[in-house]
């Protein structure tokens, strides 16, 4: 189930994480949006990892490996206190914040 969301999902999304709390820094803090877009940019990575591991699990169709990528988004998920399920709308939001960045910038279409 979480292979063939991930999948889906992550394919269509565009990124910037809207759920990251920034309590220690204020907002007339400089440097906030950029640690914003440091821990959106660390954050698309590690879901473009999973997107990877599912593309290359759905081609190869390796034994076992759905469930490896099932149990490493779980123990992930769970490593940031999270659900599977809010581990996975988080990725589809942070790519979509990136992506979107990155057009803004000129980077992208």
């Amino acid at each position: 189930m979480i292979l063939k969301r991930v999948k889906q999902n992550l394919k269509l999304s565009v990124i910037l994480l809207s759920t990251i709390s920034f309590g220690a820094y204020s907002s007339n803090d400089d440097t906030a949006p950029l640690i914003e877009m440091l821990i959106i940019d660390k954050h698309t990575g590690a879901c473009g990892m999973i997107q990877q591991m599912a593309s290359f699990q759905s081609s190869t169709k390796m034994e076992g490996g759905a469930e490896f990528i099932q149990r490493f988004v779980n123990t992930e998920a769970a490593r940031l206190g999270k659900t599977s399920n809010e581990f996975i709308k988080e990725c589809e939001e942070s790519i979509a914040r990136y992506s979107g960045t990155m057009k803004a910038l000129g980077y992208g279409g």
